[in-house]
């Protein structure tokens, strides 16, 4: 038997034993956990872990409709949607409208979200996510990330990531879009 015959029987095992290692440790790590698929008739994860710039518990109203979304303060197509929502939340007021400041731990700690703040007018609750768990737990990768909530706890639509095409009234026709799900009975 030639020596390459015998080299050859090695390969697939020293292949498969460097992807073990390499599995094993992005998984030790965290880098391996894969971030969770929310989208359209998903239940919401809680939003209980969120607060308020004061440190307050976020009150969320039951009985309506949740627009949330998950902004960056150094996110361009964050800071083209604000504006927006903000001409969202005085039209609409069937819908809760919550921004959420995507990995706001150390933001709020250094004072970049304050200093955001004062630059926008914002007629709607504003949330952080210091330890970014609920940011996890909604499957957010990317900035702006939005839902839309029925007061049941149901996704009725998600959009991951910012882009053209956003705007008041695209936001109008996600809410309304649910609101004929809920009048037809649908999740």
């Amino acid at each position: 038997m030639h020596i390459f015959s015998r080299i050859d029987l090695l390969r697939p095992l020293e292949l498969s034993a460097w992807l073990a290692i390499v599995l094993w440790v992005l998984s030790a790590t965290g880098a391996a956990a894969p971030l969770p698929r929310i989208g359209r008739n998903s239940i919401a994860p809680s939003l209980a872990r969120l607060t308020t710039l004061d440190g307050q518990p976020l009150v969320v109203h039951p009985d309506k409709k949740i627009f949330l979304t998950f902004f960056g303060t150094q996110c361009y197509w964050s800071e083209a949607e604000l504006p927006m929502l903000a001409e969202f939340a005085r039209t609409r007021g069937d819908v809760q409208v919550i921004a959420v400041a995507f990995g706001s731990g150390k933001d709020v700690e250094s004072g970049v979200v304050r200093a955001y703040l004062k630059g926008h007018d914002m007629p709607y609750t504003l949330a952080l996510d210091p330890d970014g768990i609920t940011a996890y737990q909604f499957g957010v990768n990317a900035t702006p990330t939005s839902f839309v909530i029925n007061p049941g706890g149901l996704i009725g639509y998600a959009r991951h990531g910012g882009g053209p095409g956003i705007g008041a009234l695209q936001l109008g026709r996600w809410v309304d879009f649910i609101a004929r799900s809920d009048e037809r009975g649908e999740p």
